[in-house]
């Protein structure tokens, strides 16, 4: 004849996450929203007094000076001890930083704004007087003042057999440039892609290298 022993089970738990607190405030039992509850319908509930964090100290002792997440755990008691046990359920508390009053020194300068401005990338003609006004000038009501414009350098396809560029994309662009600088504005210009003849991936270069 034999014994067996049938020991009683841990019942599957779990801890919803509980409401945020506010950094600072006292951590106390009372501010957590939820508790450890049991699946499949097995009854009991969170031993009041068993909440801690997760290396054992009591909510008292926590500190929620610093935001971020303090992980908390507490026992769950089923209803039922004699075919379950207690079980240690954790979760996370997200602690949220406190309001603030910012102080701005006006006079501890680290970095100079040079100015705003735009880009007039894929402007394929010339602006108009009003608009290069509105956007660069300073004498009208809706004036901008924009003081900086971006140019795109188009890609200039290379004639081999006329041994120069088409650069006809370059001239409104430099147009519009020459006008904003009238204007005061500072202009500046960057590449902004190979030439088609130059990309092994373009649909026209398909002889192989």
């Amino acid at each position: 004849m034999r014994t067996q022993i049938v020991n009683k089970a841990e019942p599957p738990v779990r801890w919803d996450l509980p409401s945020a607190v506010l950094q600072g405030s006292a951590l106390t039992r009372a501010q957590i929203t939820t508790a450890p509850h049991a699946l499949y319908g097995i009854q009991g509930k969170a031993d009041p007094g068993s909440y801690t964090t997760v290396d054992g100290k009591p909510l008292s002792a926590a500190t929620t000076s610093v935001a971020g997440t303090a992980i908390i755990q507490a026992t769950f008691v089923p209803n039922d001890s004699a075919h379950y046990r207690s079980s240690i359920a954790s979760t996370a508390l997200t602690i949220k930083p406190s309001s603030t009053t910012a102080a701005i020194d006006f006079g501890d300068a680290k970095q100079a704004i040079q100015g705003f401005g735009g880009s007039a990338a894929w402007y394929y003609s010339k602006m108009s007087e009003n608009r290069l006004n509105e956007l660069f000038g300073t004498g009208l009501p809706d004036s901008l003042g924009l003081s900086i414009l971006r140019l795109r350098i188009a890609p200039a396809d290379w004639n081999a057999s006329t041994q120069a560029a088409d650069t006809s994309q370059w001239f409104a662009e430099l147009e519009n440039g020459a006008a904003a600088q009238a204007r005061g504005a500072l202009v500046f210009a960057s590449p902004w892609s190979p030439p088609a003849s130059m990309k092994i991936v373009n649909m026209d270069r398909s002889s192989p290298l």
